[in-house]
């Protein structure tokens, strides 16, 4: 086991997986920084973080305070006298103070400086980017902005959904994570990188109103939504029985004489919508009140309401 001294700051769920590789690597935190438990679910119940919950799980200590802009926070901060901070998806802004009193390196699910932001995985597949990727970088006062240290290219596959694509990433920089810590360790750190800031991208927060479908837009791009709202806020279309959320779709690409946002066929596939340039097909929804479901199955049950020729 390491006596490096490490604060491992984290609160999405993508921040488990390098928690648990650091662990089986016998790196194990001090402590652990997250956010305080939430009131979650019908009976409103205080739910920790799944980081929080992995790090009980290995009797890892925990800090999860309501905000660590304080003067009190930073002394907190300084108290755990710790060697090395690890910041991956924690959700709030470092103070920039923080990183004079340690090494302060960072976990970003993009090929920096493409992408900085709060979303990056989000807007790799809005932008139907074919090569995604994972950097190190030493944080600094600017957010995402810090030198480079590590990246890896990892190849974005046709169906990736930000689940699916966000998992590889961070499985990808928590292997990165391990050799900078290995070379950090031996005083070994590669040089770093300046990003150039001629190249730099963003990825901003996205608001719960951007899932809503167009039907407008090209059938690529409904997809391409489809995939990245996948996790949140959702992609969603106002059908007769409020709003239906959409996990799924396939597309075709060809001339209709029909309007868009015409349902203009409906088969063991789903429900066909037409769109700018081809037509949508609806794989997996969900209805307002229900079960996320196979759109087939949810046409059983709701003939009436989704017909061949009506307006979505």
């Amino acid at each position: 086991m390491s006596e490096i001294k490490i604060m491992y700051a984290g609160s999405d769920h993508f921040a488990c997986q390098p928690l648990e590789v650091l662990i089986q690597a016998g790196y194990i935190p001090s402590v652990v920084l997250t956010n305080p438990d939430r009131k979650s679910g019908r009976g409103l119940k205080l739910k920790a973080t799944s980081v929080k919950q992995l790090a009980e799980k290995n009797n890892i200590p925990t800090w999860t305070p309501m905000t660590i802009k304080t003067d009190e926070a930073f002394e907190t901060f300084k108290a755990y006298d710790i060697d090395l901070f690890i910041c991956v998806a924690y959700g709030k802004i470092i103070p920039s103070q923080w990183f004079e009193v340690c090494t302060a390196l960072n976990i970003h699910p993009s090929l920096l400086p493409k992408w900085r932001g709060c979303s990056p995985v989000e807007h790799t597949i809005l932008n139907r980017d074919q090569i995604a990727g994972v950097s190190i970088i030493q944080m600094s006062a600017e957010i995402d902005a810090g030198d480079l240290l590590y990246q890896k290219q990892i190849p974005v596959k046709e169906n990736d959904h930000t689940l699916s694509l966000g998992q590889r990433l961070f499985e990808g920089g928590a292997d990165l994570l391990i050799e900078a810590i290995c070379a950090w360790e031996k005083d070994q750190l590669p040089e770093r990188i300046v990003q150039n800031s001629e190249k730099v991208t963003y990825a901003p927060k996205i608001a719960k109103h951007a899932g809503h479908i167009d039907w407008n837009m090209p059938a690529e791009q409904i997809d391409a939504m489809v995939r990245a709202y996948y996790d949140w806020p959702h992609a969603y279309a106002d059908v007769e029985s409020g709003i239906l959320k959409i996990f799924k779709t396939k597309y075709l690409l060809g001339e209709h004489q029909q309007p868009v946002g015409t349902i203009i066929d409906i088969n063991s596939d789903g429900l066909w919508v037409r769109c700018q340039n081809g037509s949508i097909c609806i794989v997996e929804a969900q209805l307002p009140g229900k079960k996320r479901m196979q759109m087939v199955d949810i046409l059983r049950g709701n003939q009436k309401k989704f017909q061949k020729g009506m307006q979505i």
